[in-house]
């Protein structure tokens, strides 16, 4: 009996220390995530983003970067690869590479989602998928292209709307041709909300899904709050209301002075 008891014991010792490395090995990964991300302020010209990027775990599979081009434009992508955990976390690290070599010299947002295609497009034999948006931002507009992507929200005038434009498929879904342009005029003012599937599907605390009319609800009680952080305080304000995010959440807000 004292035998087994010493075993008992021992085996619990070493199930503890396994899970204390792995715990440590998880909070490094976190790290090494977060030193892919960009600044979560930059200011550049007459844009000011800001970012908040919350993985459902210690890594997710959302990704956000920004790049700024030789002639002044501003490259930014958001991006969702499918799943969860270090194998979307990995992911998000080739997405980085292959944005740092095209974002400087795609002609437009559609030609960079597909120069990141290509790269990629290894990573469709373990069954990933990447819904993905990007924007090139001019001095007066920005040329957005969407591979199944959440749309982005304009917040003008006291007033949020939901931009009706179209979609493409997504990243290593399969060929298909290139995504759809559209050009969104920028006044003084405005906020243009980039986010991930996580935020507009969280769960309520009575079980019930939410959708993106109680983003937008939650966006027009923010605008006008003077110091608003809104990518942290729209996260916060929903997590500790009722919502229970059961996703990874990035969200990235491009305000115009």
């Amino acid at each position: 009996m004292v035998e087994t008891e010493q075993f008992d014991e021992h085996a619990a010792m070493q199930l503890l220390s396994r899970a204390e490395a792995l715990e440590e090995e998880l909070m490094a990964a976190r790290a090494v995530q977060r030193f892919l991300l960009p600044p979560e302020l930059q200011t550049e010209g007459r844009y000011t983003l800001r970012h908040l990027y919350q993985p459902l775990h210690h890594v997710g599979g959302d990704f956000v970067d920004t790049a700024i081009r030789a002639d002044g434009t501003v490259a930014l992508l958001i991006a969702d690869v499918s799943g969860h955990g270090v194998a979307a976390a990995l992911s998000t690290a080739l997405i980085k590479t292959s944005f740092m070599r095209h974002a400087g010299d795609a002609g437009g947002p559609a030609e960079l989602l597909a120069d990141i295609h290509r790269d990629l497009e290894g990573l469709m034999r373990f069954g990933r998928f990447i819904t993905a948006e990007a924007i090139i931002l001019h001095g007066d507009h920005g040329v957005l292209a969407s591979a199944g992507h959440p749309l982005p929200l304009l917040l003008r005038g006291g007033k949020v709307t939901d931009l009706d434009l179209p979609t493409g498929m997504p990243l290593l879904a399969g060929d298909g041709p290139l995504p759809e342009e559209s050009r969104i005029e920028l006044l003084p003012g405005d906020h243009l909300m980039l986010y991930t599937d996580g935020l507009v599907e969280a769960q309520r605390i009575d079980g019930d899904r939410t959708d993106v009319s109680v983003v937008i609800k939650a966006l027009e009680c923010l605008l006008g709050q003077p110091g608003t952080d809104m990518p942290r305080d729209l996260y916060e304000g929903l997590l500790f209301g009722d919502m229970n995010f059961t996703d990874d959440v990035a969200i990235v807000d491009v305000a115009v002075s």
